[in-house]
């Protein structure tokens, strides 16, 4: 994990970034894992398609952004 070694920067700013990464892991893991299932039982019939809700929904990304 790449953020364990960004601890030991000299720079404090990012030794805070990586502490609180590290203390939310977890819980970060179960919102992307929970994120997928919802978009795995919409029933994708690609894996691709799959792949691209994911990325969609955790992302929040607007596909028509209100004007």
């Amino acid at each position: 994990m790449t953020w364990y070694f960004s601890t030991h920067s000299r720079l404090q700013p990012v030794i805070d970034a990586a502490s609180t990464i590290k203390r939310q892991w977890d819980g970060m893991l179960e919102g992307i894992n929970s994120l997928a299932q919802a978009a795995k039982a919409r029933g994708y019939r690609s894996s691709r398609n799959l792949k691209a809700m994911i990325y969609l929904n955790a992302g929040k990304i607007e596909i028509f952004p209100s004007t």
